[in-house]
Order: C-alpha cells, then structure tokens, then sequence
C-alpha cells in the first residue's frame, strides 16, 4: 500500500493512470489523497481525468448512462469531503458535507433524469430476478422510486467514505506515520449533530420500508462514531487485536446498524471514551 501511495504522489501522470484504472476504492482513494495533499484543482484534474473512459464507453453505447453517472457522483462525493477535511481537519464536517452532496445530487439527477432512474430500475430488477433463481424461496420485493433511490444513495456514500478513509490513511503513512488512527479514535458528533442523525434514522424506519436505505445513509455519521468508540476502547484497554477483528466480523454479518447508530449516539453525550479511560 505504501508503495501505491508512493507511486501515486510521484507525479501527475502516474496518479492519472491508476484512476483511470477504475479500480474500486482505489481510485477514490488516489482522488482523495492527492485533493488532501494538493488541493482542490490537482483532486479535480484528477476526477476530469478518471470520467474519460466512461465517457468514451457511454457515448458508443458500451455502458448505460446510469453507469457513467454513478461514477461522476462517486468521484465527486470523494473530492467534496476530502476538500472539507483539508481544510477543517474535522471528520463530522468532512461526513455531514458527503452525505448532503450526495441527497442533492441524487435526488436531482433521479428526477431531472426519468432515464437515468428506468435505467436503475432495470438493473435493480435484474439483480433480484437473478437472486430469486439462484436462492430457494427468495421472493422479488416489490419496488419503488424511492427505494432505488436510496440505495443510490447509500451506494455513493460508502464507496466515497471508503476512498476518503483509504486516501487519509495513505497520507498518514507517506507524511504522518500513525496519524490516522489518532485522528480516527478522536472521531466524535456534538449533541445536535448526533441527534439530528438519529432522528432522521429513526424517522426513515419508523414511516416506510421503502425508506431503509435512506436510514442507512443517515446513520453513517453515528457508525463512524461507534467504530472510533470501538478502536479507542481496544487501545486504552490494550486488548488484543482480536476483539478488533471480532467486532468487523460481526458489521460484515450480523449487520448491527442501529446498535452501532445508538453507541455513536450515546458518545456524543456522555463521552463513552473519557469514561473508559478514567476507569482504567
């Protein structure tokens, strides 16, 4: 990884040609590094430089419009909030300003663009006519405009946080060795943010399925939290790693989205990681 990282701030040309690689996360991540350490204008040649090919392919008809604009948005949900965190140093900036790009730009591209949205629907349908065949007694849900909505959403967002968090922990690693996990552990939302998260987490569930990614969405500043309660919590405690990978484990399979949202909640009140350092 380091090396990659190397490669990737060794010049402009090198930068461009792993995003224009397309490889998941890692592209975003290249984006997010370079906005971080650069700037705006070098993170933008670099978002110009990664939407050729898709734009080469859309426009002779090799990929759906759909396609080339998820990848826009996912670029450009990368350098917003990596420009955010360049300049206030802030993660709940950074993460709030990622998630309102992303309704905006969604919900707008969604309903200026009947196509974009048949094109979603199609897929979408597709993907679970193929789950119904290859999984016993899986029934195709019904669907809606606002479901594959926020599913979009949703999609864009954690591929844009993942970049960023890679792009950081790059930049730590080439200039300020351990500097991201200090910086992660110290995550935390004031009272109002945090409650603000909850409420519309809480909201989304309470009035609609067809709402639960949305709920999702805006429960990622809340599981950011919980996830630096959990790192800060291993280090004062000096446990072993294991509890680290245990509690992946269990994101990865037990999906607990509205504990984690609760933790992170409960930490922008009571402080749950001053609380166990003074109790250690």
């Amino acid at each position: 990884m380091r090396t990659l990282a190397e490669f990737i701030m060794s010049g402009r040309l090198r930068a461009a040609l792993i995003v224009v690689l397309g490889l998941p996360f890692i592209s975003e991540a290249a984006i997010a590094l370079v906005t971080l350490r650069k700037g705006f204008s070098e993170g933008l040649l670099l978002v110009i430089v990664a939407l050729v090919p898709g734009a080469i392919l859309a426009s002779i008809g090799q990929v759906g419009v759909d396609a080339a604009v998820n990848a826009l948005s996912i670029l450009l949900a990368t350098l917003l909030p990596s420009l955010i965190l360049r300049v206030t140093c802030s993660w709940a900036y950074a993460v709030w300003g990622l998630l309102g790009f992303i309704i905006v730009v969604v919900i707008a591209t969604t309903t200026i663009s009947p196509d974009l949205f048949d094109q979603l629907h199609e897929r979408y349908q597709l993907f679970m006519e193929r789950m119904s065949q290859e999984v016993k007694g899986f029934e195709v849900p019904e669907t809606s405009r606002t479901l594959i909505v926020g599913i979009l959403a949703f999609g864009v967002a954690v591929y844009s946080l993942l970049g960023l968090m890679l792009g950081r922990w790059w930049q730590a690693m080439l200039y300020n060795s351990g500097g991201f996990g200090d910086e992660f552990r110290q995550f935390r939302l004031g009272p109002i943010q945090a409650s603000l998260s909850m409420v519309l987490v809480l909201g989304c569930l309470i009035r609609s399925e067809d709402l639960v990614f949305w709920a999702a969405l805006f429960a990622l500043p809340l599981v950011l939290v919980a996830v630096a309660v959990v790192h800060s919590v291993v280090k004062i405690r000096k446990l072993s790693r294991v509890w680290l990978l245990v509690f992946y484990g269990a994101i990865i399979f037990v999906k607990p989205m509205l504990l984690l949202a609760a933790i992170g909640f409960l930490d922008s009140w009571l402080n749950i990681r001053n609380r166990s350092s003074q109790t250690e």
